[in-house]
């Protein structure tokens, strides 16, 4: 098998619009198919070799990944977005052979002559383009197609190795959704980001393993998504809770730009019930919600039409989910506990972290997701809490850990401990509480407190991620830490809420 294999057709009916280009699934699959045999013929991979894609929404990010994948190579999509600091990180934790991205600017400047880099539209890509086509290559279903970075035990950023058995097997489980069982005159908007497994298997894997094609944006606007679902004709879009309220927000929204439109898709973070309740009575639609994460490859559930705060629906055929106490036990129906999955999609544990995937991933195959929830009579679950401190802004995780590890190499700060705080436009924002170290404590002058703050930003924005950068900051005099030195960040998050 080969999952490319899955996801390339011979069809002449449209399978990429990007911009003004369009590309059927035939011409998709003749230049991922020839930029494959390129990078095979030219020595630059081979099976299991991992090439690392850093790239924005784009055809061509489409036809690498797809083109890594026939050569029976793992394709690793790095966030265009991080800062130079956090692609080295990632890139010294995959160790890729190749980069192919449509700028080398975005490779950090050790790695520049250490690793070899392929550029979209470079001569070589270009001269890659004229080969002849190759035939994907056979894998075995235990091998690994991708590998995504994601939190995993201990909230630390780790790849995620999802094989092409996994893979296949999700695309089959989400097919068995009716909603999701797509046809050839589906058209799935693809504004999600393909570097997320979200954007890259749920949109870009289910469009075009189904023959449906996908609509390319690389804007979050709420009025000009709606005028390109209007546009394009657009029936399915994807999206994270934060589009759906801008889309409430934006009176040049409206219901009339939504006509072609048979599933609004809600993933990434909950969905909060007032918004799905606003969406329903302005645009008289309702907001489907799957649940899933990156290591069960992606998707568990479905709910065409939450009824509950927390519905995340049934769980899809073939997946398997229980609900387990503190002690292992499985739950009856309305007992409350960690959301525990198995089955085909699940993934093959953390890239050269043994130990990690062990205190995610039993040995009978149960994967851990740090999730609680409650099983309802009717089978389906309803998510309660997550118990893990993951922070999501915009859809896009936030590890804590990850960036109080930033700010407490800044000279002004002692402790720091990092927690979520809900925000209407981006779902949760993230707060930081600094104990500000020696002679610089004084933060009750306001023009010195303003300092810090803009100091603590600026050193932040230099090496994380726009989102993940603190839109607060609040001090206080000794945080209490755990044995491990972390803060309580239970405490922090509770009481801050308690304040909202």
């Amino acid at each position: 098998m080969n999952l490319a294999a899955e996801l390339l057709h011979s069809s002449r009916d449209r399978a990429v619009v990007d911009g003004s280009d369009t590309y059927s699934h035939d011409q998709l699959r003749n230049l991922s198919l020839r930029l494959g045999a390129g990078l095979s013929t030219d020595g630059a991979i081979s099976p299991g070799t991992r090439v690392v894609i850093i790239a924005h929404n784009s055809a061509e990010f489409l036809i690498a990944y797809l083109a890594i994948l026939s050569a029976g190579a793992i394709a690793i999509p790095l966030d265009p977005h991080a800062s130079d600091s956090e692609r080295a990180r990632d890139i010294s934790l995959v160790r890729p052979d190749l980069i192919i991205t449509s700028s080398a600017e975005w490779i950090p400047e050790k790695y520049r002559d250490a690793i070899s880099i392929l550029e979209f539209h470079s001569s070589t890509w270009r001269s890659y383009l004229k080969k002849k086509p190759m035939t994907p290559v056979e894998r075995d279903r235990h091998d690994v197609a991708v590998m995504m970075m994601t939190a995993g035990a201990n909230f630390q950023p780790r790849p995620a190795m999802l094989t092409h058995g996994s893979m296949s097997a999700n695309l089959a489980q989400a097919k068995s959704a009716q909603d999701l069982d797509l046809t050839k005159n589906d058209v799935m908007l693809a504004a999600l980001p393909l570097y997320h497994i979200f954007g890259l298997h749920v949109v870009a894997g289910l469009a075009l393993s189904s023959g449906a094609s996908i609509v390319i944006s690389r804007t979050f606007d709420a009025i000009e998504l709606a005028n390109l679902i209007s546009h394009r004709s657009i029936t399915i879009v994807p999206g994270v809770p934060v589009l759906f309220d801008a889309f409430i927000r934006n009176t040049s929204v409206t219901i009339d730009l939504f006509s072609s439109v048979r599933l609004f898709l809600s993933g990434g973070a909950p969905m909060r019930s007032e918004v799905r309740a606003q969406f329903f009575e302005t645009f008289g639609a309702h907001i489907a919600e799957g649940y899933g994460l990156t290591e069960a490859s992606p998707m568990v559930s479905f709910s065409r039409d939450a009824q509950r705060e927390g519905d995340i629906g049934i769980p899809l055929q073939g997946v398997d989910v229980d609900i387990r106490d503190s002690s292992g036990a499985v739950g009856l129906v309305g007992d409350v506990g960690q959301i525990v999955v198995r089955g085909d999609n699940i993934f093959a544990g953390y890239f050269g972290e043994r130990e990690a995937t062990s205190r995610m991933l039993d040995s009978n195959g149960w994967l851990f997701t740090g999730d609680i929830g409650v099983r309802n009579e009717d089978g389906s679950i309803t998510l309660i809490d997550r118990s893990n401190d993951v922070i999501v802004v915009h859809g896009f995780s936030v590890f804590p850990s990850e960036v109080e590890n930033v700010l407490i190499e800044s000279d002004l700060v002692e402790q720091v401990s990092v927690v979520g705080a809900l925000d209407e436009k981006s779902g949760e924002s993230v707060v930081a509480y600094v104990d500000i170290a020696g002679d610089t404590r004084d933060t009750s002058d306001p023009q010195i407190r303003r300092r810090i703050e803009n100091e603590l930003r600026e050193f932040c924005s230099s090496r994380l991620s726009r989102y993940k950068v603190p839109s607060r900051f609040e001090f206080i005099d000794d945080l209490n830490v755990r044995a491990s030195g972390r803060p309580l960040r239970k405490a922090l998050r509770s009481a801050l809420r308690n304040i909202e």
